[in-house]
């Protein structure tokens, strides 16, 4: 597992549907700092976590840790 720069992440812009309630519950584990590694290739394509990087920009946080596959 390794710690990037959100900035450096390339998302695939996959809108995916979700409630307010699992957005609401992404920012929680954003604000808590329990926030479970993103999934990404060698090239920084994300391919699980938007979401998540979607609530932490919004939130300020620059940096989140992710497992390369």
């Amino acid at each position: 597992m390794i710690k990037v720069q959100i900035s450096d992440l390339k998302s695939n812009n996959r809108k995916a549907s979700r409630t307010i309630a699992q957005i609401e519950y992404v920012r929680n584990m954003v604000k808590d700092g329990s926030i479970p590694a993103i999934l990404i290739d060698s090239q920084y394509n994300v391919i699980d976590g938007n979401h998540r990087i979607a609530a932490c920009k919004e939130l300020g946080v620059t940096e989140i840790y992710a497992k390369v596959i």
